[in-house]
């Protein structure tokens, strides 16, 4: 069901944002698909460039992969 909600919630952007003959400049008729775009790509840039590495890991699995690189060593001289 969500994947179906998804798609809907897609065709309805798609529907709501696509430009109709209204007689008005470019710029207005195209308004909504230029601010999608705008905003899409600001926020795609925003998180390749600052926050995916701000993001702090799930509940628990820096403990996960501490216990996986313990249990790793334990059989190495040094460990």
């Amino acid at each position: 069901m969500t994947y179906v909600a998804a798609l809907w919630l897609a065709v309805q952007t798609i529907n709501i944002c696509w430009p109709r003959e209204t007689g008005d400049a470019w710029y207005i008729e195209w308004s909504m698909v230029l601010t999608l775009t705008v905003v899409g790509l600001a926020g795609t840039a925003l998180y390749l460039g600052w926050a995916r590495h701000r993001i702090a890991p799930a509940y628990g699995e820096s403990e996960r992969a501490e216990q996986a690189g313990q249990a790793g060593r334990a059989g190495h001289p040094g460990a």
